[in-house]
């Protein structure tokens, strides 16, 4: 029986927008937070400064004008390139972190599609180091480890019961050791299948 270790080889990353509703809104909700927090900055900062004067030297003259005059260009400047940043790395963040939980999720539910497809219990569920439900890929594996070896031993007695069948010659002597020895392998196959409820 050839079983391969739990989690072996690395699965390299193909896209990184997997699920791109998901990544896609939650990018959104956060860079509207982020856009409502910079725009509330400056609404509060010249609110507070809205009765305030401030004096300044423009060409060697002296000039007194509202501060807010001074602040405005300053803050939208400051705050929109502060925001552009912000949505940039929001959006990298969100998608570097949104992949490695919705990435597994992906792999799972492909693994486990293949798996009612073609019914290949050697294959392992792999995901990256670093991804998240990496105890549940190691679940898996190990149950798939155990299902296998179990329908393997399964397989082994129905094969054996197979060939004595096929080689059998009804000779009446040997028809009680024949039948001893198919009772006992029925008997193991129905221990062994009696673990599975269906």
């Amino acid at each position: 029986m050839n079983r391969r270790p739990i989690n072996a080889g690395i699965v390299a990353r193909k896209k990184y927008l997997v699920k791109k509703e998901l990544q896609v809104v939650l990018s959104g909700i956060l860079a509207a937070i982020l856009i409502l927090e910079f725009i509330l900055s400056a609404v509060i900062v010249l609110f507070m400064t809205s009765g305030n004067l401030t004096a300044s030297f423009n060409d060697f003259q002296l000039s007194i004008n509202k501060t807010n005059d001074y602040l405005l260009p300053l803050l939208l400047s400051c705050n929109g390139l502060l925001c552009v940043f912000g949505l940039i790395l929001v959006f990298f963040v969100v998608v570097k972190r949104t992949h490695r939980v919705v990435g597994p999720l992906v792999n799972l539910n492909q693994f486990l599609n293949r798996l009612g497809e073609n019914g290949d219990l050697s294959q392992q569920f792999k995901i990256r180091k670093n991804d998240q439900l990496q105890e549940i890929a190691t679940s898996l594996n190990k149950l798939q480890n155990d299902w296998h070896g179990r329908i393997y031993d399964i397989k082994t007695e129905v094969d054996r019961l197979k060939e004595l069948i096929d080689t059998f010659e009804f000779k009446k002597e040997e028809c009680e050791s024949f039948l001893t020895i198919i009772s006992g392998i029925a008997h193991s196959i129905h221990k062994k299948l009696n673990f599975y409820k269906v």
